[in-house]
């Protein structure tokens, strides 16, 4: 009897839950092709270069995925067993047999991994739309229900209810009135079942905080901390209460300019004018590729001054911001993307693993794989935001100064959830 049951326990939830994931990342992450039209006229030299440069390291890291994507379906297979555990400790009176146990764990895996990938359609739909909405025909029509109809709160309502009902069965509900520990199993389920689909965050109000602490530095006479707050694209006149409730409620407890004018439309030498106070001829920086010794040459920025009076000095900043890693302008610690070749290859397989964004687009998985932070699809302004406030709890017991540049308004408009709805 044991040696005919051991094929069954080999297929337990967690074991088929991150055979399962990990499978469908392994796909994606194998069918990725480095000659596609994104790298231009030369794609077959471009791949060939990829491959002959970093192909080892592309593998590793697309190994990388595949185990992180075991992991997370091994989560979603807990849940799973947690959830046949109740059925069979409190609510089967007939309990089913090992075939039948794992056939309703495999089920409520597939449903949760399902779940979570609606939520993230939801939540950051432009990840998705070459995917689905590019294609038209039923996969259009389901990321525009997904997106416009669900949202993020109906999409994890309905496959947490979905996955509860295979899990407990309708029985579940009827017992909740008869036998007193039910509903406190089914309360445990719940929670392990939400902490899979949605991921918390601590609420923090920074602009209030910085205020009242610039107040008080103000008062005792201390060096004052500065933070610069760049948002790539935001015409001046979008930040009123109806767009940008922060910053309007900032600018109205400060001075606004309101005719403040751009002498070069482009981010590397607006910034580079922002921070030293001159102008592109003077500064030497017109386009978005100079030279190494145009950057170089750039002397007197605001952060190397600050450094020196012995501020501490740092920029943190999603996919736009990569400028600051081409340029030395006296920010010691700098957390932004860098675009080279090697960053922009790790990317694209980063990318292909959908199917495991939901725990890749996190704080966990950003720390196994920073390549996310360069995604334009997945600029995330909260994400981002915890990023700044890190920063300034890291460095609030000296004077600091400190830029942070938001990048969710630049082309290609990739909005998470709920602002694509207003604004894109």
């Amino acid at each position: 009897m044991r040696l005919r049951q051991w094929p069954w326990f080999l297929l337990h939830p967690s074991l088929f839950g991150a055979a399962y994931v990990a499978l469908f990342v392994f796909f994606h992450v194998s069918a990725l092709s480095s000659a596609e039209p994104r790298l231009g006229e030369d794609a077959a030299l471009v791949a060939q270069t990829i491959s002959a440069r970093y192909g080892g390291e592309l593998h590793a890291l697309a190994r990388a995925l595949v185990v992180f994507g075991a992991l997370y379906g091994a989560l979603l297979g807990l849940v799973a067993s947690a959830l046949n555990f109740v059925r069979a400790r409190w609510i089967d009176a007939c309990p089913l047999s090992a075939h039948g146990r794992w056939l309703r764990g495999a089920l409520v895996v597939v449903v949760l991994h399902a779940g979570t990938l609606l939520v993230y359609i939801a939540k950051i739909p432009a990840v998705f739309a070459p995917s689905l909405y590019a294609r038209a025909g039923a996969l259009r029509t389901l990321q525009v229900l997904v997106t416009d109809v669900l949202g993020v709160s109906g999409s994890a309502a309905l496959s947490l209810a979905l996955a509860l009902f295979i899990g407990l069965g309708s029985r579940a509900f009827a017992l909740v009135r008869i036998k007193p520990r039910v509903p406190g199993a089914l309360a445990i389920s719940l929670l392990a079942v939400l902490v899979v689909l949605t991921a918390t965050r601590p609420s923090a109000d920074p602009v209030a905080k910085f205020i009242a602490s610039a107040r008080a530095q103000q008062t005792t006479n201390q060096p004052m901390n500065v933070l610069v707050i760049g948002v790539d694209s935001l015409r001046a006149d979008r930040i009123n209460p109806r767009v940008a409730k922060n910053l309007a409620n900032l600018a109205a407890q400060g001075t606004q300019f309101t005719h403040a004018y751009v002498s070069i439309a482009r981010t590397f030498p607006s910034w580079v004018s922002i921070l030293t106070g001159k102008y592109p001829h003077h500064h030497g920086l017109r386009s978005m590729f100079a030279s190494r010794s145009e950057r170089e040459g750039v002397r007197g920025a605001l952060p190397s001054l600050l450094e020196r009076e012995g501020y501490r000095t740092a920029v943190v900043s999603d996919y736009a911001g990569d400028i600051f890693s081409h340029i030395d302008l006296g920010f010691v610690q700098r957390d932004v993307p860098r675009f080279t070749l090697r960053e922009l290859a790790r990317q694209r397989v980063v990318e292909s693993a959908l199917l495991a964004l939901p725990v890749i687009h996190s704080d966990t998985g950003r720390r196994w794989f920073p390549e996310v932070r360069g995604l334009n699809t997945t600029a995330d302004p909260d994400m981002l935001s915890d990023d700044a406030i890190f920063a300034v709890r890291r460095m609030e017991k000296i004077p600091f100064f400190l830029t942070v540049f938001y990048s969710t308004p630049h082309f290609p408009y990739a909005a998470p959830n709920p602002y694509y709805k207003k604004f894109t």
